[in-house]
């Protein structure tokens, strides 16, 4: 359980993956980069559906 104030999640992007969109989730803040911050915790509340998403990146040779 998180203390009420102001909170960030912050994720180191996997090796191999490219960076996808960022989704703040119930408790609102505001994607940049790989954090959500500003993220305000009230008593009793629910923070829930941050994502962080990722794409996979393949690198493909086209025969000539």
């Amino acid at each position: 359980m998180l203390r009420p104030g102001s909170h960030h999640l912050a994720q180191t992007q996997p090796t191999g993956y490219g960076d996808g969109p960022d989704t703040p989730g119930s408790a609102g803040g505001a994607a940049a980069g790989d954090t959500i911050s500003g993220i305000a915790i009230t008593p009793g509340a629910r923070a829930d559906g941050y994502l962080f998403t990722e794409t996979r990146v393949i690198l493909q040779t086209i025969p000539r």
